[in-house]
């Protein structure tokens, strides 16, 4: 795994947006990185990106993290949970530990993969959901839940209605001020009722830039990597190195033919 820093931009700043563009919203200040939104504290995450984007690979290698740091966290896809639930979708120490966690107090994340996919093989998204929710019966305030979708195939109103029903997070009032303190800004107007949810985030994962396209070659190792980035340039092959599935397509290419000339002919379709 190759840590670029991918970026993450709030998806209601993007709409009509074409996707290869959203990276241009960073210059805003408005991109987040995964510990900024881990942190946050929105627990019901949708991620959206382009295919090729490495949302795959992302929620793997974070999952890694959190269990490196001795945090419960497990990868599942919508595919696996709609047809076996979460406990059927894990085995062995990954299934013990979510066992655990279940009777525990802890947090936990789940970050499920792959909206698009169980699709193209006929699997229902609510049903993924309504997996989801019963596997976290009793802990749905403990559970930080991130989905992954190809951005194409994310419906807008309907997949993050059903993300709000099915997997409400119930927001806790904050504590009442003193007797002798002013009512904070937050309570102003503010309708704290059991049926208050917390909303869910949706984030664009930007493509790479021309500085992570860098520092992904480099780490992998290329001979003549700067002679490969200025091949790039010349050939004007920006459009493919964007994406980490085509830009390791492009090195591999690389390796075998030191020349990208003919590699458009070859790239898959």
């Amino acid at each position: 795994f190759i840590d670029v820093e991918r970026e993450f931009v709030d998806w209601k700043q993007c709409v009509g947006v074409d996707p290869g563009q959203a990276w241009h919203y960073r210059d805003r200040g408005n991109a987040l990185k995964w510990p900024d939104l881990l942190k946050k504290k929105k627990k019901r995450v949708v991620i959206l990106a382009e295919g090729g984007s490495g949302k795959t690979t992302e929620f793997q290698q974070q999952v890694r993290c959190q269990v490196a740091e001795g945090k419960n966290a497990w990868y599942l896809t919508v595919q696996d949970v709609a047809q076996d639930g979460i406990a059927g979708s894990l085995s062995g120490a990954q299934l013990e530990r979510y066992e655990r966690w279940r009777t525990s107090e802890d947090v936990g994340w789940l970050f499920v993969d792959s909206v698009d996919e169980a699709r193209l093989n006929d699997i229902r998204f609510e049903k993924a959901l309504r997996q989801l929710a019963s596997g976290i019966e009793g802990a749905e305030s403990r559970a930080h839940i991130a989905i992954s979708c190809r951005h194409s195939d994310w419906e807008v109103r309907r997949d993050l209605d059903r993300v709000s029903q099915l997997l409400p997070v119930p927001r806790a009032a904050p504590p009442l001020p003193l007797a002798d303190e002013e009512l904070p800004d937050f309570w102003e107007g503010a309708d704290w009722t059991e049926n208050t949810v917390e909303s869910v985030g949706v984030y664009l994962m930007t493509l790479l830039d021309w500085h992570r396209v860098k520092r992904f070659v480099r780490g992998m190792s290329l001979p003549d990597a700067d002679e490969f980035l200025a091949e790039i340039e010349r050939a004007d092959l920006w459009e493919f190195a964007s994406r980490p599935l085509d830009l390791g397509w492009l090195t591999d290419f690389w390796r075998r033919h030191h020349a990208l000339g003919s590699c458009l002919a070859a790239i898959p379709k």
